[in-house]
């Protein structure tokens, strides 16, 4: 464990750009935690904070769907239109396709720049696009998904969440819908800049508001859940999700085998593999977001606030770094500029960047997953 909370220390201010890290691992039974850092206003972090899973949202979306099949509710081979008369523009594409990535979607209109959710329901319903051979990494498909479960069930996506996952496992800290502003355990991402085209931006991160612009407009500030970001959670209530998943409490080891599968073993990007609305192990040892030791069947699911979550389904055991990368951080950076150290040199002044950020935690994610598979 030292060397784990060596290379925690390094991640973390002042050595690194995160005010705070917590990792947990293990497998159905024993498992390990460590925390260092702090929320804001001084708070440590710990098994009970609050941080925005922002698009770690999209596993909770792909297991959905897969509860769903189980219940014979969906089948995943069949086109949009067998389920809603809505997205008429993208009516033929199969429900499979959009799950994997393989789809190229535009709005006329971008979602964050609607002035309402009236307004961002009727661009995301336009929506144009179609069928690509290649997976394409994007948020477009995990919204109308998300949006498309009510049109299946009778049954938003954020009641599936409350019913499937917050109510059997009395999940405290597992949230989607308004949260109160001065709730202390919530994670703050205050002071978020991005540098682009030489003008430094300083984003708009209210505590307990979601992250993602689109999800602000499309969930009207959290009333509702968006199918690409929107939940938020704690490490305790991952760990306790990660375990339930790999017993096959919440579904069946064959329905979270057939996430990892997605589209077919051959689904894969320009930089990485795709199984359904997550990452799984690539041939490319710098991009791929799984362990290169991890088995076939091993997913792994990321967050732009600093999530990471690897369920190894065949291996059983699982990984949960949670970090806030974007407190006092420029997280954005276009086009390219030197980073150093993660730091950054902008108008004679320097700033902590954490847009390297993923590549120092894999260096921490493979130390933890050699540890699990001795």
């Amino acid at each position: 464990m030292n060397r784990i909370r060596e290379m925690m220390r390094d991640l973390c201010k002042p050595n690194g750009v995160c005010s705070c890290l917590s990792v947990c691992f293990g497998g159905n039974e024993e498992s390990v935690c460590e925390y260092l850092g702090t929320i804001g206003d001084g708070i440590p972090v710990d098994s009970e904070t609050i941080f925005d899973l922002a698009s770690v949202t999209k596993l909770f979306l792909a297991i959905v769907y897969q509860k769903m099949v189980e219940e014979n509710l969906v089948c995943l081979d069949e086109p949009i239109e067998r389920y809603t008369i809505r997205f008429q523009n993208i009516a033929n594409i199969k429900l499979k396709h959009l799950l994997s990535f393989n789809v190229q979607l535009q709005t006329d209109k971008r979602i964050d720049e609607c002035n309402s959710r009236d307004e961002a329901i009727i661009e995301l319903c336009d929506i144009k696009g179609n069928y690509s051979e290649k997976p394409i990494y994007s948020d477009m498909a995990a919204l109308v998904l998300g949006e498309l479960i009510y049109d299946i069930s009778g049954k938003n996506f954020g009641d599936w969440i409350d019913d499937l996952f917050v109510g059997p496992y009395n999940l405290k800290a597992t949230l989607w819908r308004k949260l109160p502003k001065d709730y202390s355990r919530i994670c703050s991402y205050d002071n978020e800049k991005w540098l682009i085209n030489g003008v430094l931006y300083n984003k708009n991160n209210p505590v307990a508001e979601v992250n993602d612009p689109k999800s602000r407009v499309l969930g009207n500030h959290s009333e509702f859940l968006c199918g690409n970001a929107g939940l938020f959670s704690s490490i305790n209530d991952l760990e306790v999700l990660s375990k339930a998943l790999l017993n096959g409490s919440i579904i069946s080891k064959k329905s979270l085998m057939a996430i990892a599968e997605g589209g077919g073993w051959e689904n894969r990007g320009d930089q990485q593999s795709f199984g359904f609305q997550c990452y799984r192990k690539d041939v490319n040892p710098i991009q791929t977001e799984v362990p290169s030791k991890a088995s076939k069947y091993a997913i792994a699911s990321v967050g732009f606030t600093g999530l990471y979550w690897l369920l190894d389904i065949e291996n059983n055991c699982y990984i949960i770094i949670v970090a806030n990368k974007l407190k006092d951080c420029v997280s954005k950076v276009y086009p390219n500029i030197a980073i150093e150290e993660s730091r950054i040199l902008f108008d004679g002044k320097q700033y902590d960047c954490s847009v390297n950020y993923v590549y120092q935690r894999d260096r921490l994610r493979d130390y933890i997953y050699d540890l699990l598979i001795v």
